[in-house]
């Protein structure tokens, strides 16, 4: 009986230490992460209108963009389930033929400084002869892509800016 006594004793008291220990402080508050831009574009615009699209750095510091000169647009096709699929629009940094001397690789954005993007909504390329060929941009769904090294991680990473061409 004393041993049965003793032991209910030590369980009590295992239990009354284990039940003091500080709870964990969990939250069922999502987790937001903060973006490194603040974006001023239009939703949409009209087709006579140019694309502007501007990234403001609101990071504590510099952030690096990749091709800064290179205007990355691409185009919604269509939705496969839950895929979209997006083509490319074609774009030149350089005439066809012309000797241009090679875009920036990298640009430092300062903290509170702006990048801006305009384009004019016309696709160019080189054609078969080496002329080039252009074409305006349909109506639909694009967006523009910035490629940037995420300071913390220091890792690509791209941001997406949405827009319709009406």
């Amino acid at each position: 009986m004393k041993f049965r006594l003793s032991y209910v004793f030590m369980v009590c008291i295992l239990a009354a230490i284990v039940s003091c220990k500080k709870p964990n402080k969990t939250t069922d508050k999502p987790v937001v992460i903060k973006s490194l831009w603040q974006v001023d574009a239009k939703k949409s615009y009209a087709s006579e209108e140019k694309v502007v699209i501007k990234f403001k750095n609101i990071s504590p510091q510099a952030l690096t963009i990749y091709d800064p000169l290179m205007v990355e647009v691409e185009q919604k096709l269509a939705n496969e389930g839950s895929k979209t699929q997006w083509k490319k629009v074609r774009w030149l940094y350089c005439p066809c033929g012309a000797s241009c001397p090679p875009p920036p690789r990298t640009m430092d954005i300062d903290q509170d400084q702006t990048k801006t993007f305009v384009w004019n909504k016309i696709e160019k390329w080189c054609d078969a002869q080496g002329k080039t060929a252009q074409q305006k941009a349909t109506q639909g769904t694009y967006r523009l892509k910035l490629t940037y090294k995420n300071p913390k991680t220091s890792e690509r990473e791209i941001h997406y800016q949405e827009f319709n061409i009406e």
